[in-house]
């Protein structure tokens, strides 16, 4: 196991051996580790995959004052406190959006849905989705006409679970820019009440 920061020398400068070394060691462990913050082993292969990216990435700006071992584990437990703080962000805002909609729809205060053309507004999505790269137009309708999770999506492609996930998020994006705010709303609404 490696454990000796004289290793960072080398991986500074660049010596792949090294960080394959780091990897093989430690990325098991790492994942394991993960899961227990996460409970989830896919969102956790993730995390870890993320970080020895970064990792290797940066090595020229490394700055290990612990033991190598332990910077690992606390840069993951890091990135775990990190991703449930976003979960509990995320579940906030689409808790506080669906409980405005449900307001809108049952207490009749929908003034901002009246000048929506859901008609048009189909024919303005189908067109965004054109416009959509093809490995991302692929999966976004994989995920929102088929309904395959993106753990199929991931393997029928041969892509990484991540790669599904930022795939969606651009799509989002494109929606958002081209979309009007009540109209982008709406479309948000149905991808969270109906993912």
């Amino acid at each position: 196991m490696i454990d000796d920061k004289s290793y960072l020398l080398p991986l500074k400068q660049g010596d792949k051996a090294v960080f394959e070394i780091i990897f093989k060691d430690y990325y098991r462990k790492l994942c394991l580790y993960a899961k227990g913050f996460l409970g989830d082993a896919n969102e956790a292969e993730d995390i870890v995959s993320d970080f020895f990216v970064s990792f290797w990435e940066n090595r020229k700006n490394l700055e290990i004052t612990s033991s190598l071992k332990s910077y690992l584990f606390k840069s993951i437990k890091n990135r775990c406190m990190n991703y449930i703080k976003h979960l509990s962000v995320k579940d906030k805002y689409k808790s506080t959006i669906i409980t405005h909609y449900q307001e809108d729809l049952y207490l009749d205060r929908s003034d901002k849905f009246n000048d929506i053309d859901y008609n048009a507004l189909h024919k303005k999505i189908d067109e965004i989705i054109e416009k959509l790269p093809n490995q991302c137009k692929r999966v976004y309708l994989m995920s929102r006409y088929d309904e395959k999770k993106y753990d199929e999506i991931a393997n029928e492609l041969n892509i990484s679970r991540n790669a599904v996930k930022k795939h969606i998020v651009k799509a989002l994006e494109l929606f958002r820019i081209n979309l009007r705010d009540a109209e982008f709303f709406s479309v948000l609404i149905i991808l969270l009440l109906y993912p």
